[in-house]
């Protein structure tokens, strides 16, 4: 399964939620729902860039899959 590791980038990077909510123009509360553990948002490829742009990482960087067949 693909995973969204925006919360361990950001924690990284010193940014809170509110300041990457600023920085994208997103909700704190959607950052949030992003960030949860069993989050059930999907967002757009657009969506992804914004908050890689924001946080100075490759959009690839922010998806990790946990599936048996993941190669690092």
């Amino acid at each position: 399964m693909i995973h969204f590791d925006i919360k361990n980038i950001r924690r990284l990077k010193g940014i809170t939620q509110e300041e990457l909510a600023f920085k994208t123009g997103l909700s704190q509360s959607y950052i949030s729902e992003l960030e949860a553990k069993h989050s059930i948002a999907n967002p757009t490829i657009q969506t992804l860039e914004i908050i890689a742009k924001a946080l100075d990482v490759c959009p690839l960087d922010l998806l990790y899959c946990d599936c048996k067949n993941h190669k690092d």
